[in-house]
């Protein structure tokens, strides 16, 4: 009399669940096909609800690196040899040489300090674009390792 009474239990349990699993599959259905019917404007509306809700997170993650940034320096230098602005002697020829945008060294430096600058932004294209940043060695390891073929391809 118990297992009857236990396989009654199961057998109620088990419609309980198989119509729940129905109630939810229909109610996923239905959103779907709400889904479905939705124009380009109001796609392009939830999505940008979406992001400026995961604003404030893509902007501390953002801001992260600087962090660690101890201290900033300006250093105004108009007025130096070789400046931009500096309106003695950088213009060429007779005057030693210089040229206007400043002698060889200065250029050499400007350069240089351009691209530590400039190199964070760099970094980043770089490794979302798969590359190594190590220097001209490591980009052609890099390059190379994409240019392979498959290990199943190249037997």
């Amino acid at each position: 009399m118990a297992a009857l009474r236990r396989a009654e239990v199961l057998t109620i349990e088990a419609r309980a669940k198989q119509a729940a699993a129905l109630a939810e599959a229909e109610g996923r259905r239905a959103i779907n096909e709400a889904l479905n019917t939705l124009s380009a404007a109001q796609i392009d509306l939830q999505v940008r609800t979406l992001l400026l809700q995961q604003l404030p997170q893509i902007i501390e993650q953002a801001v992260r690196p600087m962090e660690k940034i101890d201290s900033i320096r300006i250093f105004q230098v108009n007025g130096m040899p070789g400046a931009a602005g500096d309106s003695g002697g950088t213009s060429g020829g007779a005057n030693g040489g210089t040229q206007a945008n400043g002698t060889f060294p200065e250029q050499v430096m400007n350069s240089a300090l351009q691209y530590q600058i400039a190199k964070p932004i760099v970094d980043a294209v770089m490794k979302d674009a798969g590359l190594s940043n190590e220097g001209i060695t490591g980009m052609a390891h890099s390059l190379a390792g994409m240019l392979q073929p498959p290990a199943e391809l190249r037997s």
